[in-house]
């Protein structure tokens, strides 16, 4: 359904028009988009867009927090996946300042949008993005995306069923991005690792502790525990971290012939992605062990070593570990540390806290690699 307004005077030669669509309307919402074109005394027009949501049964005007729970981390979620596909659609550089600001997790980038039958919509004025991006751009998020946070009122089909014809989106985005939020390759870095899991009772604290300082990491699990607990893979997955591949059982690879390395890792690849739709891109050999066959045997994958060890394994003791990692750490350096003890979950954490306090960006192993390219580049230029 549409409506313009336009009113025009012939003496300045200027122009008002006002379009506006309702875009969706059902027993639970309704979403208006206004458009708006202005030109004066002849000049060249500008645009301006402006959305509006409404809870018909509560009877109010709606932001983009009344869709979610209280203190979901919706921000940061929606910055990962709007950075991601934004990059794509527009072709823009690996690292780009203006995209990332325009889409950091701060309530007025995401200040228009309109709520979908099963996706939600956003809008970025133009300007918003860079000085290139003249006209508005959208994306279309599929509700399932957020369905953990989400209220219950505005994912339930029948209420959300639209009563008017609604045009889908040419293209909604269905899947997180692998490497989640935009990182600052300006700022300083560090790659927290975790070898041996899954452990849920331990991994999880790690991941919960992960969000709330907004970082990632990888963790090189073992096949043998992959098979009990694919759901802990499936949550890493999610919420943006890295899966990396430590082999099936733990042997000492260099001590293993082709056809058993090739098992070790092969079934390991396979099992990963089986569950979870992830192939690593990584394998820490467990102990460290690799040579030129084992570099060979494993294929096309890189191998992961570390710069920090604080021996989480063998002390199992909190203030040790915080100590040992948090005197060595710098810019740019990988920690080992073990995701099976809850000794190293409850250090992980508070190491992170302390980073988190320091500047430092947790990041996966891929966005370390990402990271020292485009500093390269930033130098040379």
């Amino acid at each position: 359904m549409k409506k313009k307004l336009k009113k025009q005077s012939k003496k300045k030669k200027s122009e008002l028009t006002i379009t506006y669509k309702i875009v969706h309307y059902s027993k639970q919402t309704l979403s208006v988009v206004f458009d708006e074109y202005e030109s004066v005394n002849g000049e060249k027009g500008t645009s301006s867009l402006k959305t509006f949501t409404f809870d018909l049964p509560a009877q109010k005007q709606m932001t983009l927090k009344n869709l979610f729970k209280e203190n979901a981390n919706y921000l940061d979620r929606l910055s990962a996946i709007s950075y991601a596909e934004l990059k794509k659609q527009m072709k823009t550089a690996d690292f780009d300042p203006d995209l990332q600001k325009g889409t950091q997790a701060a309530n007025q980038n995401f200040s228009q949008f309109a709520l979908l039958e099963n996706s939600i919509v956003i809008y970025f004025k133009p300007y918003q993005l860079g000085a290139e991006q003249t006209k508005t751009k959208t994306i279309a998020i599929q509700k399932d995306l957020f369905k953990d946070m989400l209220i219950d009122a505005y994912k339930d089909e029948a209420a959300n069923k639209n009563k008017v014809k609604e045009t889908p989106p040419k293209h909604i985005v269905n899947e997180m991005p692998q490497q989640g939020a935009p990182i600052d390759p300006t700022k300083k870095v560090v790659a927290m690792t975790f070898d041996d899991g899954p452990n849920p009772s331990s991994t999880n604290v790690i991941l919960d502790g992960l969000k709330e300082v907004n970082g990632h990491a990888t963790f090189f699990v073992l096949g043998s525990r992959v098979q009990y607990y694919p759901e802990t893979i499936e949550r890493m997955v999610k919420e943006g971290n890295e899966v990396g591949n430590h082999s099936w059982d733990h042997p000492q690879l260099t001590r293993l012939n082709e056809a058993q390395v090739k098992h070790q890792i092969g079934d390991t690849q396979a099992l990963i992605k089986q569950v979870s739709g992830y192939e690593p891109l990584h394998v820490r050999p467990p102990y460290g062990a690799v040579n030129a066959n084992v570099r060979r045997y494993i294929g096309n994958v890189g191998v992961t070593l570390w710069d920090i060890d604080p021996e989480d394994w063998k002390y199992r003791n909190v203030p040790h570990s915080v100590q040992a990692v948090m005197s060595q750490v710098g810019d740019g350096k990988v920690i080992l540390m073990h995701d099976i003890y809850q000794t190293s979950a409850e250090a992980a954490v508070e190491i992170m806290k302390q980073l988190h306090a320091q500047g430092y960006q947790l990041v996966t192993i891929s966005q370390l690699e990402q990271v020292k390219k485009e500093r390269e580049q930033l130098h040379l230029q």
